[in-house]
Parts: C-alpha cells; structure tokens; sequence
C-alpha cells in the first residue's frame, strides 16, 4: 500500500463490503446455518485450514485460538497449515465494526480466507460480526466450513 491509488482502491473494496455484509450476523440468525461438527470421531484432513475466531480487541481471544490450534490434531483436525487472522493482524491497532479502518482489516482477512480451502469456526462465533462474514463468505465462494466446539 504505498500510493494512495492502492489506499483509494482498499477503500472502495472495504466500502464494497460493508455495505454487503454489515448485517452479517442478523442474516447468519435467519439461516440458521449449522455447519458440520469437527470432532475426534468425524474428523476433516485437509492441507490448510482457515481459523474463524472472535477478536474484539481482546488479547484472551487470540489466547483461546492458540489453545485450540494446539489441540486441533486431537480435536480432530488433521491439517498441514493453519491460517489465524487473529494472529497475522493483531499486532495492528484494533478498530471497532462501527469504523471503516474495521472493514478495511476485516478485507485483508477475506483476501486470506480466499487462498484457503477450509473455514474452522470457533468460540462464540455466532455473535461475532467478523466471523459472520467470513461464513457468509465461504457460502458463496463454495469454500468447506466446519464447527469447532469447545
């Protein structure tokens, strides 16, 4: 992002999905989607998985996603690479869902999401807005969403 035609151009494609999804977690409820189940008797093999996992800001979030990848091999998912946009992002200042810096991350997050194959959704991701637009995402994309629960 060194020109500001590139920060326009991410502008315009945050703008894109806000105003696509900003309702994510409202049209997720009217779904009622229930995405398969991960455990260690239905479990997923796969090359790269994609973790899907509230943030918020808080630090005990990324916590609770690094235990889970830790056990994910026990848990049932057997993977090569795993994706965490909790801890490729966090490092950055974090912005509120009410502010277009928001969309912007939650964009690079979904250009990520594209080059996996596998959503792996997890912690309270139903009230998660950021979460809710990763699954809407995939959904449409044809991209595999499974459920981990605790």
């Amino acid at each position: 992002m060194n020109t500001k035609k590139d920060k326009d151009r991410l502008k315009k494609q945050a703008s894109f999905l806000k105003s696509k999804y900003e309702n994510a977690i409202e049209k997720v409820k009217e779904m009622h989607i229930t995405p398969q189940e991960v455990t260690p008797t239905y479990g997923i093999y796969v090359n790269v998985v994609y973790i899907s996992h509230p943030y918020a800001g808080k630090k005990e979030n990324i916590k609770e996603t690094e235990n889970i990848i830790n056990t994910l091999d026990e848990r049932g998912v057997h993977t090569i690479s795993v994706i965490s946009p909790l801890h490729n992002f966090s490092f950055a200042k974090y912005s509120p869902n009410t502010t277009n810096t928001y969309w912007e991350d939650l964009l690079k997050c979904i250009k990520l999401l594209n080059r996996n194959t596998n959503l792996i959704l997890c912690g309270d991701w139903r009230n998660s807005l950021g979460c809710c637009v990763e699954l809407l995402y995939c959904l449409e994309e044809d991209i595999m969403v499974y459920e981990l629960k605790k």
